[in-house]
């Protein structure tokens, strides 16, 4: 290979971060390698991306962080030196002019090692450690996951300035065939692949207790149904079940977030943990534009659920089109091809290495 390329790394807690990235790729014509820990999340339109698969940083469902140094603990049985090799040789091998950095601190500070300039991913949530502040510091740009009008009130001039908001990062729909989904109103139930407290027999419980809607889960391990509620996996078209539903019911997921904006539906959102309190950051710039309403647990009484579905209903939906943009993905393509043109190409010819141990294709 003699020509430079684009390093993409993308994290795997969850499908978020691989759908936001398809997002942004479908817009960018650089030659680019991605570097994921689970790259089998990438839809098989992707077949055509070079992908690697970086061996994974923590077990699933690990919630340690090792202080604000850096966020790794240390042991693992060597387990992170196979990570570095990879992304290192990857790098190496694919003649590396810029990375971007969708989400790991520890991946960051090593392109700034290697002499990489990297743009990262910001998310929501307070991540003003040590570690995140010297990753955004030593970045050549940072990218905001989320339109600005969400950005929170600790984030310091410094990294505002420093940052490209595109009104939000999503695959806008090109268009959805409209057919009929059920016969009655319904509130729509969406889970994504992270940790999520959204379950079908939640789901068949509020159905009892709210007979008046149906209820449509998308998402799920497996069908079920009921008396007046569905349970899907995996669905071809979610636009088509968002456009039609009534209210919305999901966790504060990136992409569930700004999915439920485009279509501009009532939003109910239970936050879930994540690092650094990503979803109850977003969940709170939500209810302070009256977008969404938020829970602090799944609901088991019908007053509590027809109190919720009243404030669901009185919520301001019309002013998403002044927070989110539909161009947000082409926007961040285009930023990233910029800071890609900008750097000059390596002098150094081809590397005499073999492909990366880890290359998916």
């Amino acid at each position: 290979m003699n020509t430079d390329t684009l390093f993409y790394f993308v994290n795997a807690d969850g499908s978020g971060h691989t759908r936001r990235a398809e997002a942004i790729l479908s817009h960018l014509s650089i030659p680019t390698v991605i570097g994921s820990e689970k790259p089998e999340l990438f839809a098989a339109s992707s077949s055509t991306l070079t992908l690697v698969k970086i061996p994974s940083m923590r077990a699933p469902g690990d919630r340690l962080l090792a202080d604000d140094v850096l966020h790794v603990p240390y042991g693992r049985d060597r387990a992170y030196l196979e990570r570095v090799r990879a992304i290192a040789e990857t790098c190496l091998h694919y003649r590396c002019r810029l990375a971007v950095i969708d989400v790991c601190v520890e991946t960051a500070l090593l392109m700034r090692l290697c002499g990489i300039p990297y743009l990262y991913m910001r998310m929501s949530g307070r991540r003003d450690d040590a570690a995140h502040l010297q990753c955004y510091r030593a970045a050549t740009g940072l990218i905001a996951s989320y339109p600005r009008a969400f950005e929170e009130p600790w984030v310091p001039d410094w990294m505002r300035a420093k940052t490209h908001y595109g009104g939000g990062i999503f695959v806008a729909p090109e268009a959805v065939q409209r057919r009929a989904l059920s016969s009655r109103p319904y509130i729509l139930v969406m889970r994504g692949k992270g940790m999520s407290q959204l379950t079908s027999s939640a789901i068949a419980q509020a159905a009892y207790h709210i007979p008046e809607y149906d209820w449509i889960g998308i998402g799920f391990d497996a069908p079920q149904s009921g008396s007046n509620w569905q349970i899907l996996p995996y669905v071809a078209e979610p636009d088509a079940y968002l456009q039609q539903a009534d209210i919305v019911i999901a966790n504060t997921g990136n992409n569930s977030v700004l999915e439920v904006g485009y279509w501009q539906k009532p939003f109910i959102t239970l936050p879930e943990w994540r690092f650094f309190d990503e979803q109850m950051a977003k969940a709170e710039q939500l209810a302070q534009h009256h977008l969404a309403v938020v829970m602090t647990d799944w609901p088991n009484a019908a007053i509590q659920w027809r109190s919720l579905i009243e404030q669901a209903k009185a919520l301001s939906v019309d002013g998403w089109p002044t927070i989110l943009s539909d161009q947000g993905a082409r926007q961040a393509a285009g930023y990233i091809s910029q800071a890609f043109a900008q750097l000059q190409p390596d002098a150094i010819g081809e590397p005499p290495l073999p492909p990366p141990l880890m290359a998916v294709q």
